[in-house]
């Protein structure tokens, strides 16, 4: 059984295996489960990436200064 985690978007728990992993680099969101410091969990799917921006959940949940570019996900996500 994975661990769970809160998605930043919609606040819904889920395990590990259904969210993806989401850091910042540089003032860009990426996704990657292996890169170190802080993480936040994310459902993949677009409605929880516009929720989370709309909240401004990223600076909370990453501990950042200000906005990240979030477009970088979008490829990255499913429809």
């Amino acid at each position: 059984m994975s661990p769970l985690r809160t998605c930043v978007g919609c606040r819904a728990t889920a395990s590990t295996a259904e969210l993806i992993r989401v850091v910042v680099d540089q003032g860009v969101l990426r996704q990657s489960r292996q890169a170190p410091g802080r993480g936040a969990w994310l459902h993949p799917a677009r409605g929880c990436l516009e929720l989370a921006d709309k909240r401004r959940a990223w600076g909370r949940a990453l501990r950042v200064q200000g906005s990240c570019e979030s477009s970088g996900l979008v490829s990255d996500l499913m429809v």
